[in-house]
């Protein structure tokens, strides 16, 4: 759930509002900060707020996840905004905090003497505590989080992971984040249930343990409509503990009246059939080399310097003329520097290059 135009009056059909109310602990990725009359961070991407009337988007929920790429978009003053105006609403955060304690602690819910476990984290994108103790959130490929699902689990909890990572607009994962997420599970995680991706990806049984690659967008409306008709769609993982923890899931739609229930079911098991088919791989390096081609050359050929090898970008090189005599040399060095940072830092862009370069070159991975 994210910022973009105001939400309806009521977002919710009683078939939704009943499925969310019907469970104890209510789960929400919270996907953009209340600013509160805080300034945007610099950064590279747009930097997003909630929307007048997120209260009514939240009222179901009483957990959020903060572990998301956005959460930092207003500096530290957003976050503090952000936590204050969800405990206000009794509403439990994890994943981020004022403190790296904070950010990297779990949330423990109790229940007729059963606990859940709740770690939220991260790719390395802006606001990411790697090394820093400050105002962020937690990340994925922190040690840190190895250590706390195998205390979670000694302490007789259980342990759900919900990273916040992926390939934007990609149906297949990555083979890079099957990995990580399985190696959540062979930590001790009884669950992986991720997000990101902005578009429903598959699930997968580990070791008896459900990874949930992208629920996609619960409710992420924008001021110009998205084409793309994935963008509307999410799933929601209910889980059932009696005698033993059950995951179930329902599917949802949202368009500008609000959330509704829907049957994505054929598409989403012909998603779990495509990630264990054994063309899978093949599909993957084509879609990193696409990538490549139509996005990240661009990302990481910005600089002129970088391109003076190759003659035929020639608007491209007026458009950095241009920008160079508007803006001075030290505002275009800083947006180059920025966005080679955005490229490297975050795995996923790093994870999509390298296997592109490596197709493209015949390199052994």
């Amino acid at each position: 759930m994210a910022a973009g135009v105001v939400p309806p009056s009521n977002p919710y059909t009683k078939e939704v509002a009943d499925w969310i109310t019907a469970f104890d602990f209510r789960v929400v990725n919270f996907e953009a900060p209340v600013s509160g009359g805080a300034k945007p961070l610099p950064k590279i991407g747009p930097a997003i707020a909630q929307s007048e009337g997120w209260e009514r988007m939240t009222a179901p929920f009483n957990v959020a996840s903060l572990a998301n790429n956005h959460v930092m978009d207003f500096g530290a003053e957003g976050l503090k905004n952000t936590l204050d105006a969800l405990h206000a609403k009794n509403i439990q955060t994890f994943g981020a905090g004022m403190t790296r304690a904070d950010a990297y602690r779990p949330l423990i819910l109790e229940k007729n003497g059963k606990k859940l476990a709740l770690i939220g984290a991260g790719e390395a994108q802006f606001g990411c505590l790697i090394e820093d103790d400050a105002p962020g959130y937690a990340w994925i490929f922190h040690p840190q989080i190895y250590e706390t699902i195998a205390r979670c689990k000694s302490e007789g909890c259980l342990t759900v992971v919900l990273p916040h990572a992926g390939f934007e607009m990609e149906t297949l994962p990555l083979p890079e984040w099957r990995r990580a997420y399985r190696g959540l599970i062979d930590a001790g995680a009884d669950a992986v249930v991720a997000s990101h991706p902005h578009v429903l990806q598959a699930r997968e049984i580990w070791r008896e343990k459900p990874i949930y690659y992208s629920l996609g967008n619960f409710y992420f409306p924008t001021a110009k409509p998205r084409p793309d008709p994935r963008w509307y769609v999410s799933l929601g993982v209910a889980l059932q503990w009696n005698d033993v923890p059950v995951f179930e899931h329902v599917f949802f739609r949202f368009d500008e009246s609000g959330v509704h229930l829907t049957d994505e079911s054929a598409v989403f098991d012909a998603l779990c059939r495509e990630i264990q088919a054994p063309d899978y791989m093949e599909k993957i390096n084509r879609v990193c080399v696409k990538a490549w081609d139509d996005v990240y050359q661009r990302l990481y050929m910005f600089h002129p310097v970088a391109k003076r090898y190759n003659p035929f970008r020639i608007l491209d090189r007026l458009f950095n003329a241009g920008v160079y005599l508007l803006k001075g040399n030290a505002w275009f060095d800083r947006v180059n520097e920025m966005r080679i940072y955005h490229n490297i830092r975050i795995e996923t862009n790093r994870f999509v290059v390298e296997r592109a370069l490596a197709q493209r070159n015949g390199l052994y991975r």
